[in-house]
């Protein structure tokens, strides 16, 4: 049936949290195993629950309904624990008792009509897929779609966490496990990584944004016993280091470093690098100053980079370069 948009009455996105995380669409968020997705998840919803407060000190306008489907933890010894610590209101989370339940599955449209939820976390998506294959285009999207539906029909938000590949270097979008389609559902995605200076904070990363201007870098840390603390500009600064003074010591010890002729250039440079930045992130403009005093060419420096998966990112303007979570076996 064609129909005319003069028929349309126009409305606005309404949202959980400015501009993260939309009512009546679907986020993602994406991080590696371990980095604290589920803890994201589970404040958010806790927060949600018991009219708490997001991260900006922004109080939530009432308390809200919670469906929370978590397919890795134990409910008993670990999702109701961290829902209480976390403050919420357990009277007002909900969750599926049903293994084999799908992201198409009509019970999760009835649960969320049934129980009047506003935001709905699958945790993770690999778990709620059934027999499709999360790598199909056609099987994905069709599943995608219909949550979609869902959650704008009762304007619900949906967040969907899900693991990142291994493709590090690639553009966000392609990190997470999977089809494309799961992100291009998604109006919102956010991705969680560890920073680089301060080991102990995460970091959230709005990398897609369909509804308004992504958000700042939201910080926060994980106390086992309180949940998730968010960290105001100040509270970061109090843990971050100013600079990377072990490696500024170590440029000064070794900047007239002379490489032994008899071994591949490669093999020092890995070495090098690894002892550099082994204690953290390091401008890459003294890296390269520090290759200047060796026979090593930075063409050969920058071929190891890539070759061990060294990161490089901007920060206050300047470009670092760090260690990834896992060093590369060889060069």
């Amino acid at each position: 049936m064609l129909r005319s948009f003069s028929e349309i009455e126009q409305s606005r996105v309404e949202w959980l949290w400015f501009p993260y995380i939309p009512y009546g669409k679907i986020t993602v968020l994406q991080g590696n195993p371990g980095g604290g997705k589920s803890h994201v998840g589970i404040q958010l919803a806790a927060d949600l629950s018991s009219q708490g407060y997001l991260p900006g000190g922004i109080r939530l306008p009432s308390p809200q309904h919670v469906i929370y489907q978590c397919a890795e933890d134990g409910l008993a010894d670990t999702i109701k624990p961290r829902l209480v610590a976390a403050g919420a209101n357990c009277e007002n989370v909900a969750f599926l008792d049903d293994d084999m339940l799908t992201l198409d599955d009509e019970k999760i449209r009835d649960a969320i009509a049934d129980f009047h939820a506003r935001l709905l976390v699958i945790d993770p998506l690999q778990a709620y897929l059934g027999t499709s294959d999360i790598s199909s285009a056609s099987g994905i999207r069709r599943m995608m779609n219909r949550l979609c539906k869902w959650a704008n029909f009762y304007n619900c938000a949906v967040l969907i966490i899900g693991h990142l590949n291994k493709k590090e270097g690639a553009n966000d979008l392609y990190r997470g496990l999977g089809s494309i389609d799961v992100t291009a559902s998604a109006r919102s995605v956010l991705q969680l990584e560890q920073d680089l200076f301060a080991p102990e904070v995460r970091i959230i990363r709005h990398v897609k944004s369909s509804l308004a201007a992504k958000g700042e870098e939201v910080r926060f840390t994980i106390d086992p016993n309180n949940g998730i603390k968010w960290l105001t500009q100040d509270d970061f600064e109090k843990i971050s280091p100013k600079a990377p003074e072990k490696q500024k010591e170590k440029l000064k010890e070794k900047i007239m470093v002379e490489v032994p002729r008899t071994e591949k250039k490669q093999t020092i440079a890995a070495g090098m690098l690894r002892e550099l930045l082994s204690d953290g992130p390091m401008l890459s403009s003294d890296i390269e100053e520090f290759f200047k005093g060796s026979e090593v060419g930075f063409k050969t420096v920058q071929l190891v980079k890539n070759n061990l998966k060294i990161q490089s990112f901007r920060k206050d303007g300047k470009w670092y370069w760090g260690a990834p979570a896992s060093w590369g076996d060889s060069v």
